[in-house]
């Protein structure tokens, strides 16, 4: 019989870096997922077979020895080693999975480009918790160093407000959707950012500065235009940019842009927050003509699209 796993990806509206350190963000689910399907099968040596697909088809594949994980054949070296960390981390919290003499073939399908930072990592490792019947959280403190906002993002099914109290996840299920979200859209910035290696030697905010980016998330939920919006943004892109030692998107790329852009999760790439009171078509026009032409209406994106 096969089993079927699904994670919600996410975004980081606000918050980005602080949130690790005690400040309030806002995160919302996507509609954009992946899945996993496994099938059990006997074989004489057991297998860990792995197809992984996006969009634009299948983007990485593998297979394992078992019960120990030894590489049989893989398209990608790095991404089968992660792989393998993810799981002896889980077999360490249950010792029999994958231990059972049987072989398993995991099919993975992203409805999205892996490469845009909506969560292929984040959903990869609910869903695996999802069939280990093992704390999500947990797993991911183990590997890496982040707020998990991403983990939470991919069980629910409304915005959120995220935090860390006393290094633990607090979330609280919101409505969110302006009366102005059709002037919000996500650009592509056409590279994707290693959030891991953006915060490895990061050092801790000060907390006057964790409380200022709490309030600008209360602020930018707040917002009833997108004249409003859009002094919170540039308040919070000013104070982040400084902690960062960084210039604001806006600053260096387009500074005549009539509106404002927001970096999302870690700065440098995957996807940006534009917010004008321009013409779908004149965005469109903006920013293609700039060489940017992945560009989205945020509403597009957002699992929950209207007030309970």
């Amino acid at each position: 019989m096969k089993n079927v796993y699904r994670a919600n990806g996410k975004l980081l509206l606000t918050g980005e870096y602080a949130i690790m350190f005690g400040a309030i963000g806002l995160a919302i689910p996507l509609n954009r997922f992946q899945e996993m399907h496994v099938d059990k099968k006997k074989e004489v040596k057991p297998y860990l077979y792995w197809k992984a697909y996006d969009i634009n088809g299948l983007w990485f594949e593998a297979k394992w020895k078992l019960p120990n994980f030894e590489i049989e054949s893989t398209t990608d070296i790095s991404k089968a080693n992660f792989i393998i960390q993810i799981l002896q981390h889980i077999r360490l919290e249950s010792p029999f999975f994958l231990n059972d003499s049987f072989s398993y073939v995991t099919t993975h399908f992203c409805n999205f480009n892996i490469n845009w930072g909506l969560g292929s990592s984040s959903t990869l490792m609910v869903n695996l918790s999802q069939w280990a019947e093992i704390d999500p959280f947990r797993l991911y403190f183990q590997l890496f160093k982040g707020s998990g906002y991403d983990i939470a993002c991919a069980t629910v099914n409304t915005p959120i407000l995220y935090s860390l109290e006393n290094f633990r996840p607090k979330i609280e299920p919101i409505n969110y959707f302006p009366p102005f979200i059709d002037q919000l859209y996500l650009v592509y910035s056409g590279s994707k950012q290693n959030t891991q290696e953006a915060i490895k030697t990061l050092q801790s905010f000060s907390e006057s500065t964790l409380k200022q980016i709490s309030q600008i998330t209360y602020n930018f939920i707040k917002a009833t235009n997108i004249k409003e919006l859009n002094d919170v943004i540039r308040e919070h892109e000013i104070i982040v940019a400084k902690e960062l030692g960084l210039q604001p998107i806006k600053d260096t790329l387009f500074p005549t842009f009539p509106g404002q852009i927001k970096s999302l999760g870690a700065w440098g790439g995957d996807f940006w927050l534009v917010v004008s009171p321009l013409e779908n078509n004149e965005i469109v026009s903006y920013f293609s003509g700039r060489g940017f032409t992945t560009i989205i209406p945020l509403k597009e994106l957002m699992l929950c699209k209207q007030k309970n």
